[in-house]
């Protein structure tokens, strides 16, 4: 008896081990993230309407989440959403419609204007998300499909939102003296995550927690467990997963005017009715010594100077082609990306960088709205993965660690989130 008693733990051990490095390892699939797909669908941004800073989260009754793009025409379409629900590793749950909202799963995009005096002609959407609107029956992660209301098939963008229970209390704390170094090049986590209304069944081995570092849709990291338990607290602290590269700040620059350069924009050209942007050539900070610059971590804002406000800036920016450029030597192995919340800081073929031999740089051009950006270069190591060794690791950086906890209550096949919270580091 017991040595089937032993053999049979063993097993179980073998599977959750087997199970937990399945999940830990799982890449979510390129069709889930916010990302734009039409050519024609640009400066895409899913806002949180009480804080821009904060992540795309419904909480509490009365939030909202705005969803705002162009597509670059000179007639409106007529467009419309559906949302599918996800998992914690934001592969879809396969929830069907009633199972997942008190209604149809069928959006009008009702709201849209022209652009005004632009020397690109664009038609501007926006619609909100709120519980008011969805009558969604579960929380969790939600992917957004956006298409024309006569080609369902088309889809044009997607974008990622989640509706939290908060039903439980996240409590934590950033700090540079990591479990692998002291105050050098890394930044680690501890957090609390409380149930007082004992709405989970077994706080060791039911929680999936998400640490996303910053706006990054890739770099998310999972744990399955806490280090310990106490009564109704899950302490998570001291593992290896909560120690994160440091990095460095986000560089920046604005388009904001056209007729003369902003922060960042050596000189703008007009040819042929259009507005080229470009850059000053930038040069890899690893070597140089940390300098604070408050940035929004990826994000950018949508700004014109000679626009009447900043809400008209939504219709009178006008678009034209920024050129980045990095002075870095050759690599043909580890590809260069150009990264912000611009392009879904999505390391792909639409991110990667080409080497010009003849200036000695990696170029990159995009066609973006005026505004305020905010970006960063990373290496890749040709497996996926990134590499910050491009801008280095500074202990005193300030990052964004977005924490949700999710669960899947016995007999469901779907993640629920249970509670969203985000801690700031940096500035030690």
């Amino acid at each position: 008896m017991k040595f089937g008693r032993y053999l049979y733990n063993i097993l179980t051990a073998m599977t959750l081990m087997a199970a937990f490095c399945d999940f830990a390892s799982a890449v979510p699939p390129r069709d889930t993230y916010t990302r734009m797909i039409s050519p024609d669908l640009k400066s895409l941004q899913v806002r949180n309407i009480a804080d821009e800073n904060l992540p795309a989260v419904l909480s509490v009754p009365g939030d909202g989440i705005t969803v705002d793009f162009d597509i670059l025409a000179q007639d409106r379409d007529y467009l419309k959403f559906r949302i599918i629900h996800c998992n914690a590793d934001w592969k879809p749950s396969g929830l069907s419609d009633a199972e997942m909202l008190d209604g149809f799963n069928y959006f009008d995009i009702d709201y849209s204007q022209y652009s005004s005096a632009t020397t690109v002609p664009y038609v501007h959407y926006q619609f909100l998300l709120s519980e008011e609107i969805l009558k969604p029956k579960v929380s969790g992660n939600f992917l957004v499909e956006i298409f024309p209301e006569n080609d369902p098939d088309n889809v044009l963008a997607t974008a990622r939102f989640a509706i939290s229970e908060n039903s439980l209390q996240i409590h934590g704390t950033s700090t540079s003296r990591t479990d692998v170094d002291f105050n050098q090049s890394h930044q680690q986590l501890a957090f609390s995550v409380t149930d007082d209304h004992e709405s989970i069944f077994d706080l060791y081995n039911d929680l999936i927690v998400e640490i996303q570092p910053n706006q990054s849709q890739t770099e998310s990291v999972y744990l399955r467990h806490p280090l310990r338990t106490s009564g109704r607290k899950a302490i998570f602290e001291h593992l290896p997963a909560l120690i994160f590269p440091a990095g460095n700040e986000y560089r920046r620059f604005e388009t904001v005017w056209v007729n003369q350069p902003s922060q960042g924009v050596e000189f703008v050209e007009k040819e042929n009715g259009r507005y080229s942007f470009f850059l000053y050539p930038d040069e890899p900070h690893a070597a140089s010594s940390y300098s604070y610059d408050e940035t929004q971590r990826g994000r950018f804002l949508i700004r014109s100077a000679d626009a009447r406000s900043r809400e008209a800036s939504d219709t009178e920016a006008d678009y034209g082609v920024v050129i980045f450029r990095l002075k870095l030597p050759p690599d043909s192995r580890n590809p260069v990306y150009l990264l912000g919340s611009f392009n879904g800081e999505i390391p792909d073929g639409n991110s990667s960088m080409t080497y010009n031999p003849e200036a000695g740089e990696y170029e990159k051009s995009y066609i973006l709205k005026q505004g305020a950006y905010t970006y960063r270069y990373a290496r890749g190591d040709g497996k996926g993965n990134l590499r910050n060794n491009i801008d280095g690791d500074k202990y005193q950086t300030v990052n964004e660690y977005t924490i949700k906890v999710y669960h899947r209550r016995r007999g469901e096949h779907f993640d629920r989130l249970a509670a969203c919270s985000v801690i700031l580091s940096g500035q030690y």
